[in-house]
């Protein structure tokens, strides 16, 4: 997975997983399928969300206003 793809799927990870939490009273694996959701959604973000020049990891705050990297100064978008 490449940089430029971490902010569309860490909002479709979250968009999945809130509906999942909403529908959860209607049958209960519904939260827990959502939560593993999260899980793997944020580790994704751990994991992929770098510099692709000097893997840095780059800041969560600025998902999708980051435009340079902190450690390298290397244009991202």
């Amino acid at each position: 997975m490449s940089y430029k793809d971490v902010p569309f799927a860490f909002c479709v990870g979250m968009a999945l997983t809130v509906l999942l939490m909403v529908l959860s009273p209607l049958w209960m694996p519904l939260f827990f399928i959502g939560f593993g959701i999260m899980i793997l959604t944020l580790l994704m973000v751990g994991i992929f969300w770098r510099c692709p020049s000097c893997g840095h990891r780059l800041p969560t705050n600025g998902l999708f206003t980051t435009t340079y990297c902190p450690g390298c100064g290397e244009k991202l978008f």
